[in-house]
């Protein structure tokens, strides 16, 4: 069975959030909510402050949750040649398909309309072994206006 993943980015703070960066370990958490409420049924939240709360003479602190506006991406089963998952909106660098020498390409991993993985057009499955992540396009923009992808 195909391992389910996501991570979000924070539009607000600009960060990227891993599964591993999820509460308790970390500031944010990601909620289901109805999908008719939510275009795509995921939030994620983060909180800066806590609330202190006492009940027969225990005193907590709750975390005060927030929602953010963020994009979540997919893993999608699929690592680089180095072993690294690969998730939507990963930038990859990766020799060309041809018969010559032509060098590298960059792209970045995006859903089709096929429902398949790809790059460039080319089936994500197709160059994954001779792929490397390099970056996303959310921290790492320039990665694609340097080659004009």
């Amino acid at each position: 069975m195909r391992e389910f993943k996501v991570r979000a980015w924070d539009k607000e703070r600009k960060v990227m959030v891993y599964p591993d960066q999820i509460y308790p370990k970390g500031q944010y958490q990601i909620v289901l909510y109805d999908i008719c409420a939510n275009a795509n049924g995921l939030a994620l939240q983060h909180f800066d402050t806590r609330t202190k709360y006492e009940h027969d003479g225990d005193q907590f602190s709750v975390p005060d949750w927030e929602d953010v506006e963020s994009c979540f991406m997919q893993y999608t089963g699929i690592k680089d040649r180095n072993g690294r998952e690969i998730y939507e909106g990963d930038i990859l660098e990766y020799k060309k398909l041809s018969f010559r020498d032509d060098g590298h390409e960059r792209g970045f991993v995006e859903y089709n309309e096929y429902a398949e993985w790809s790059v460039n057009n080319w089936l994500l499955n197709r160059i994954c072994r001779r792929a490397e992540v390099i970056g996303n396009r959310f921290e790492n923009p320039e990665l694609l206006e340097e080659q004009n992808v």
